[in-house]
């Protein structure tokens, strides 16, 4: 739209008096158009606008107009969503040689003859938009060389029609919203052109040596863009380049490949896969004002990337999944050139829980109202350590502003180690080898080793660490648990994850000294069955994986496996997250889910079952904790099943307690009858310990702040207590002592 009303006021105005033009009083509108006069800027010449209505491009309506009527703008609408197409006839505009702007909008065109434009050589402006046009003729613009504005969007052009090259006065040129898969060497020719318009095609690479020199704006927005070739000798008139939305991965700052030319002034790289940018990326922009660098995958942005820039400019980063480190910290330094234009909106992650967002600016913000309590925390938090563990596991100095918690001095290289405000020591290595697994600090509370260099690895290289509450060996090549290692060497340990291992079983019955482990996961192993006694240990857990495409747990409808009978108690179902992901291998090689081997899934590969209650009387829980495996594995058995019983007693107010099982026969019954939870909508409970922490941490802090306000209430009512009340006024005391003598010449 901008770009017409300035073609209208500085190209069509000036020409008009030009022109030899009558009265237009006597001209007919044609059939289906609107007309509207209009007189120039002196008023001493008038000018129709023709707004057409038409089916599709109707030359017939045209024949009553005479070849001297001053008609300058004709623009010709079909029907939305029409599907008729035309194939207009040569010279549709013949009698309209006044024409200096024509708009064919929504009317599909089969093909366009040569002499389409014979007779518009005045024409400046020529919009073709919404027409289906699959190529162009090589010699249609050849009775139009003054064209200054070229339209062809939202056409199916599959290349840069060649004609466009004839055109040399052409300033404007889009061709938005086509099937443009490279760019042609013809636009050289074009020594005149301003403004190149290439959004939404599919260009997967551009060599800015094919634009013309004169192009000052360039836009290439949502295409398919992964490289750009740029030597930084062509466009030195390039002011502005939009390159968003496209699948760009990099920016470099040596070589020709995704390296920005020199003359820019503005840059759009928003909305594309970015992660790496070159340090100094940016050092020969020296006219740069403004980059957009929102959205992409940008974890870091180390302050070297802008390196060597003197001026200042802005750049805009909202959208990026940057993560909470310390090299983000010049982004709130007022010295530097950068300014960002979007900082309240910029957020990072935190390094172990990439779920909570913090703003960077807000997070300053926080600090620095909150930074003589911090101080005072950490001080007494590393004062504690030093005193009974004669070990520092945090630095000493705080500085205003950081984004996060402090690191560890002593962090193994190549690892991240945090301190959090709640008492946690987190470290977390990837790639780390099993001979430095001494680095890790002693007091760490959470250790988290992923990917690990070595193949063969055991929890027992580990070592003793008393304090350690949550182990995680993500894909560490795992293959062996031993009973007595995580009792005897984690005895705090809450979480355990054994994920993506070798693991054939795991000792849970075992591990009867770790008292307070709650969750373990160890999908994605090599298990083939667990036996009952750990799974029975496994009903104290409050959490577990047990899944994935690797543990292939024997299952069978007649004899069925430990683990399918575990599972079909739905309290133990519940505990187990990823019950839908837990698959069986069946007697004939075949892998099922786990939930299909339940009678009462409506899609089981077992014999549906009706359901018969039997009374299970339980005994001295001193005594228990024993199990009839034989009538366990009965429980889907072919025939009847006469009893089921557990010895496992519950006592309640020093009492054997009895319940009711419910066990199975064979009989047919329809699927309505029993509802089963296949575990595909489990929900996991929240954590509250961290909420819980969270809550007393705050409790006390609030505490701290009351104690500091009493004390210095305190002291004030001492001060002035001490001054006003327990001294007497000087004035009254020398007034009695005058009193006691008297005063002079007066009788006593």
């Amino acid at each position: 739209m901008g770009c017409s009303v300035w073609l209208f006021v500085t190209v069509f105005l000036p020409l008009l008096s030009n022109g030899d033009v009558g009265d237009i009083h006597h001209i007919l509108c044609p059939r289906g158009c609107n007309c509207y006069t209009e007189k120039n800027t002196d008023a001493q010449f008038s000018f129709l606008h023709f707004v057409c209505r038409w089916e599709h491009l109707n030359s017939q309506a045209l024949n009553d107009v005479a070849e001297s009527d001053p008609i300058y703008t004709i623009r010709i609408q079909c029907p939305h969503g029409s599907t008729f197409k035309t194939d207009p006839p040569d010279k549709l505009f013949y009698r309209l040689k006044n024409l200096e702007h024509i708009t064919i909008h929504r009317c599909k065109i089969q093909n366009l003859k040569k002499e389409f434009f014979k007779k518009q050589r005045r024409l400046n402006s020529l919009k073709i938009t919404s027409a289906d046009l699959p190529h162009l003729p090589n010699d249609l613009f050849e009775y139009i060389p003054k064209l200054r504005y070229l339209d062809l969007s939202d056409n199916n052009l599959k290349i840069v029609p060649y004609p466009i090259s004839q055109l040399n006065n052409l300033e404007y040129l889009i061709l938005s919203r086509n099937w443009i898969q490279f760019m042609s060497s013809g636009l050289s020719s074009l020594k005149l052109l301003k403004h190149l318009i290439l959004d939404g095609n599919n260009l997967t690479s551009i060599d800015f040596g094919q634009i013309p020199q004169s192009v000052d704006t360039l836009r290439l927005r949502a295409n398919q863009l992964k490289t750009f070739i740029n030597d930084d000798v062509s466009n030195r008139s390039l002011n502005f380049l939009d390159l968003a939305k496209n699948k760009l991965e990099y920016l470099t700052t040596t070589g020709t490949i995704n390296k920005l030319p020199s003359s820019l002034n503005v840059v759009y790289l928003n909305g594309n896969n970015i992660e790496i940018i070159q340090d100094g990326s940016f050092a020969h922009m020296k006219h740069l004002s403004e980059i957009d660098l929102r959205n992409n995958l940008l974890r870091d942005l180390p302050q070297s990337i802008f390196n060597e820039v003197k001026h200042k400019f802005i750049v805009k980063l909202t959208g990026n999944p940057f993560n909470c480190v310390c090299s983000l910290q010049w982004i709130l330094d007022a010295e530097t050139p950068v300014y960002f234009g979007d900082l309240d909106r910029i957020t990072c992650k935190q390094l172990f829980d990439e779920q909570m967002e913090i703003s960077i600016a807000k997070a300053k913000r926080y600090l620095f109202v909150l930074i003589p309590v911090i101080l005072i925390s950490v001080s007494i938090y590393t004062f504690y350590y030093r005193l009974f563990h004669n070990v520092s596991l945090m630095s000493n100095s705080f500085r205003r502003g950081d984004l996060i918690c402090n690191y560890e001095i002593a962090c193994p290289q190549d690892c991240k180690c945090c301190l959090k405000p709640t008492g946690q020591n987190i470290v977390e290595c990837e790639g780390f080898r099993e001979d430095r697994v001494s680095e890790l600090p002693a007091l760490a509370t959470e250790i988290r080793l992923k990917n690990t260099s070595s193949k063969g690895w055991s929890t027992k290289v580990l070592g003793r660490r008393r304090r350690l509450k949550s182990l995680n060996l993500t894909n560490a090549g795992v293959s062996k648990v031993t009973e007595d290692l995580i009792k005897d060497n984690f005895p705090a340990l809450q979480h355990l994850d054994l994920s993506n291992n070798f693991l054939k079983t795991f000792p849970a019955a075992k591990l009867y000294g770790v008292v307070n482990l709650q969750t373990l996961f160890i999908e994605n192993n090599r298990i083939t069955n667990l036996n009952m006694s750990d799974l029975k240990r496994m009903e104290f857990y409050k959490r577990l994986k047990l899944g994935g495409e690797s543990n292939l747990y024997h299952c069978d409808c007649d004899s069925p496996s430990d683990i399918q009978i575990w599972l079909h108690d739905q309290d133990n179902r519940g505990k187990v997250s990823d019950y839908g992901n837990i698959f069986c291998k069946l007697k004939d090689d075949r892998v099922v889910r786990m939930a299909q081997m339940s009678p009462l899934h409506p899609n089981t590969f077992c014999p549906l079952l009706t359901t018969r209650s039997t009374t299970v009387v339980s005994g001295d829980a001193a005594e228990t904790d024993s199990y009839n495996h034989e009538i366990h594995r009965n429980i889907f058995g072919p025939r009847t099943l006469n009893q089921f019983v557990t010895q496992k007693s519950l006592r309640q107010n020093g009492k054997p307690r009895s319940h009711t099982v419910p066990y199975h026969r064979h009989s047919e019954l329809s699927s309505t009858t029993n509802k089963f939870d296949d575990g595909s909508k489990t929900t996991v409970k929240p954590k509250l310990d961290l909420q819980r922490r969270i809550m007393i941490t705050i409790t006390l802090f609030l505490a701290l702040i009351l104690l500091v306000f009493l004390l210095i209430a305190i002291g004030i009512i001492a001060y002035f207590r001490y001054n006003y009340v327990g001294h007497k006024s000087p004035k009254k005391t020398r007034i009695k002592a005058v009193y006691k003598r008297g005063t002079p010449g007066t009788a006593l």
